[in-house]
């Protein structure tokens, strides 16, 4: 008896085995057929390119590395490459897109199959013998083509994120640049102040002899003395702005509150060489919002398309074994157990709701053809404004660095050798001193302007500008 029991629930599990490796087989089959998708899932790359972990763990070595140097000699170069490596937003982007990429096989898969037991615990009687237990699987197949048009919405989505991981390095970097010129102004401002005030310092120390002298008047003493006042008030100012701007590029390097950053360089000047016209040309080419407005344009078409396939049906498959026993009187297949195959599917007949589904993806769809639309006048107007704003501050550092400095450097050494031989006043060496300050003050405002114009310019076109 044991044997026989034994015997039987072997024979149990090898036909319900047996049934779920025909039935999923034969699931895979109808998933090559229903799909049509080819294993690659398009264009959209199944990792980061590049080998994604090995690259971070390099760049966590080489940002060690730069922390040290940093504290010497600290290059644009240094500050855009820790932004890369290190900075937050950078990595969420990316760990965004992979997470994106991801989604494509489970859009473009069947759902998980079904597999139920039932036991009679009241066995049915048949003529063939008492109904003990069912085994019963079953896959729901949506209608070819449905599977398709989701795993294609979902490699769209994958190139969106892939358009706005671009775009954040790009904007991070561009901020660097922005952040590191403003810090270049704040302590070259701070120099330029410094020396005025050694300067100024100097012309009093001499001016007080000569009040003696009766030569330098009260007022002039008083004007020079009121001109190193303001001069430490705007130190006191820089100072704070200088912790202010040196923890905002801090933040963006993802550097410690107390790192020390060295020496800092001037931004490069280079001339404009790019037409207004081929700015937006190159921003209509490589605008990564103006992208990411185009692909979701192209998803909201398919969005739509596979909207219109609410009105066909999804299918429902299976397959059922029922284990039945011996019957009490020996009859033609005494014992034999019912094998089942079950096919149904959904009827979509409730029109109203099916119309509803498929006029409001139409609708999204002509929603995300106008913000791309409102995207690319926008992008037109932006850079438009910024290029006026760079071409204006490249005439202004031309403007100074050729004509306006040099001649209000020549003034102030021409009014101090007239001051010391008696031919004008001190107050006229106070005057032309100021005038050259303002000068040294407008024309590295100017440079950093451009410098911080050309970086906003770029993340508009997508592209370094030549």
């Amino acid at each position: 008896m044991m044997r026989m029991r034994k015997k039987k629930r072997k024979e149990i599990k090898m036909k319900y085995k047996s049934l779920v490796l025909a039935f999923l087989a034969s699931l895979s089959f109808l998933g090559c057929q229903s799909t049509g998708r080819s294993p690659s899932f398009g264009t959209v790359p199944m990792a980061l390119p590049g080998g994604e972990e090995e690259h971070l763990a390099n760049n966590k070595k080489l940002a060690k590395g730069l922390e040290k140097e940093i504290t010497q000699n600290f290059t644009l170069l240094m500050a855009l490459k820790l932004a890369f490596q290190r900075n937050p937003r950078i990595q969420a982007a990316r760990a965004n897109w992979k997470s994106a990429i991801e989604k494509i096989p489970q859009a473009s898969s069947y759902p998980d199959p079904m597999v139920s037991f039932t036991h009679y615990f009241k066995e049915v009687e048949t003529r063939v013998g008492p109904q003990k237990q069912a085994f019963s699987v079953s896959q729901k197949i949506p209608f070819p083509g449905k599977l398709s048009l989701k795993g294609s919405m979902a490699e769209i989505e994958a190139e969106i994120q892939r358009l706005k991981t671009e775009e954040t390095i790009r904007n991070v970097l561009a901020d660097t640049k922005i952040a590191y010129a403003e810090l270049f102004y704040i302590r070259r401002i701070r120099r330029l102040y410094q020396k005025q005030k050694e300067l100024i310092e100097r012309y009093l120390a001499f001016a007080a002899k000569e009040h003696g002298k009766g030569k330098v008047k009260a007022f002039e003493l008083f004007k020079a003395q009121s001109f190193l006042a303001q001069i430490g008030y705007e130190e006191i100012v820089l100072q704070e702005m200088e912790i202010s701007q040196t923890q905002i590029l801090l933040s963006l390097l993802n550097l410690s509150p107390g790192q020390n950053l060295g020496k800092i360089e001037a931004p490069p000047f280079s001339e404009l060489k790019t037409t207004l016209k081929e700015f937006i040309d190159f921003g209509e080419k490589g605008n990564e919002e103006l992208a990411m407005a185009l692909n979701r344009v192209r998803k909201a078409q398919v969005a739509y398309t596979l909207s219109k396939m609410v009105y066909l049906p999804d299918f429902q498959v299976g397959g059922k074994w029922i284990n039945t026993g011996k019957a009490l009187v020996n009859t033609p297949d005494n014992g034999k157990d019912p094998l089942m195959i079950t096919v149904g599917m959904n009827l979509p007949i409730w029109f109203p709701k099916n119309m509803s589904a498929v006029s409001e993806a139409y609708s999204k769809l002509e929603r995300n053809k106008q913000i791309f639309l409102g995207v690319k006048q926008r992008l037109r107007a932006q850079i438009a404004k910024v290029y006026f704003n760079m071409t204006n501050s490249e005439r202004l550092v031309k403007l100074y660095s050729n004509q306006l400095i040099p001649q209000a450097r020549q003034a102030m050494v021409s009014a101090e050798r007239s001051y010391r031989e008696g031919i004008t006043g001190f107050a006229g060496v106070l005057e032309t001193t100021s005038v050259w300050l303002n000068f040294q003050l407008a024309y590295f405002r100017a440079l950093v302007d451009y410098f911080q114009h050309r970086a906003t310019m770029e993340k508009l076109i997508g592209r370094v500008i030549p």
